[in-house]
């Protein structure tokens, strides 16, 4: 008998980088954000999967995996280029005179956006909310996304300085915002919260992630300044100790929060790992993670846009 072809996920993969690109292409003309047009396109394309849901094809089933995926695997998969590709690209001078304002914004006043909208919550909304579940939401909302607006001001011919100092002090932002969510999504769900519990927990998801982040940024530095000339090697060692850094921060007992070890370690790797890569290598190396960094966004925001519409669909 003929075995059934299974596409392993591989289907909605190439539609959305196919639906990804047309979006770049009809941003001129129908002046929506990218990342919010690819949205809309995996919204779209789950509806029409639950309009077919009576049906079986590879595709079909591989939308109804994706649709199923789980978060942790999704981030796990595409975050560590999103951020790495941020910290690697950004402009280590801006980012060296702007240190005092990227701190400023991206941890006190993070807390402070925080808990105003854990206020908003739990004081406006008529669901009687307690504060930890309140701030595990504020947390939630109060990270940013600079993608859509680096872009807009790229059209206004802003300067590049101001988009380097948006994009940078998101990096912290989302760290800061996600070492909250860790905080309380721990507490909602049981932990101790005792106040020793609370500070040892922050020390050990941002403490423990920068110096994981910062200590595998100089051993790859080390790795690259063994190699000369050589850029597949160069390319292969920084995918190898991007995703390395990751899993070492969220799969093993350490436990620390992986998009903290990825902004230092992107940050290590910018500041003293580019002198390292070889001169025919540089451009190469930044062309490449610059398309990662293009891939991974599509993917996504396609990949929300049917987690979306598709959960909707499965719980109605």
């Amino acid at each position: 008998a003929e075995s059934e072809y299974n596409d392993s996920g591989i289907g909605p993969i190439i539609l959305g980088i196919v639906l990804g690109l047309g979006c770049r292409l009809l941003t001129p003309l129908i002046r929506l954000p990218f990342s919010v047009m690819v949205l809309f396109c995996g919204m779209l394309i789950a509806f029409i999967w639950s309009e077919g849901k009576s049906g079986s094809s590879a595709l079909h089933d591989s939308l109804e995996s994706w649709i199923n995926i789980e978060p942790h695997d999704l981030a796990g998969a595409l975050l560590p280029v999103l951020i790495f590709a941020s910290a690697y690209s950004s402009s280590v001078h801006v980012l060296q005179r702007e240190m005092g304002q990227f701190l400023w914004l991206a941890f006190p006043m993070v807390v402070v956006g925080a808990v105003l909208a854990a206020c908003f919550l739990k004081y406006a909304l008529p669901f009687n909310w307690g504060w930890n579940i309140s701030m595990l939401l504020g947390s939630i909302v109060s990270a940013t996304d600079p993608i859509a607006v680096v872009s807009l001001l790229e059209e206004l011919g802003v300067s590049e300085d101001l988009g380097t100092i948006i994009e940078g002090e998101s990096l912290f932002n989302d760290g800061s915002a996600f070492v909250m969510f860790e905080i309380f999504l721990q507490l909602v769900e049981g932990g101790d919260d005792s106040t020793r519990e609370f500070v040892k927990l922050t020390f050990r998801l941002a403490g423990g992630g920068c110096i994981l982040g910062i200590s595998l940024g100089f051993l790859s530095c080390f790795a690259l300044e063994r190699v000369f000339n050589d850029s597949l090697t160069e390319i292969g060692i920084t995918i190898v100790a991007v995703y390395s850094a990751w899993m070492c921060a969220e799969s093993t007992s350490l436990k620390f929060s992986g998009i903290l070890t990825m902004v230092f370690f992107g940050l290590v790797m910018n500041s003293y790992g580019k002198p390292r890569v070889s001169p025919s290598t540089q451009k190469s190396l930044s062309e490449f993670w610059a398309g990662a960094d293009f891939i991974a966004n599509i993917l996504i925001f396609f990949a929300t846009g049917l987690v979306i519409v598709g959960q909707i669909v499965i719980e109605d």
